[in-house]
């Protein structure tokens, strides 16, 4: 719902003319990094068994 929700306001930033095209695609796949990294982050911990340990 979340990706749904970032195209629908990029593509109506683009649409008023407030922003460029290649911006909105750029906040886009930065956003899209910003995802991949914090979803890689429990994976990698507890690949090194690291991962936080609940009492």
């Amino acid at each position: 719902m979340g990706a749904v929700s970032a195209v629908g306001v990029g593509l109506t930033r683009v649409y008023l003319g407030v922003h460029w095209l290649s911006d909105v695609v750029g906040g886009w796949l930065m956003g899209a990094c910003l995802a991949a990294a914090a979803a890689a982050v429990p994976v990698r911990l507890a690949a090194t068994g690291r991962a936080a340990r609940r009492p």
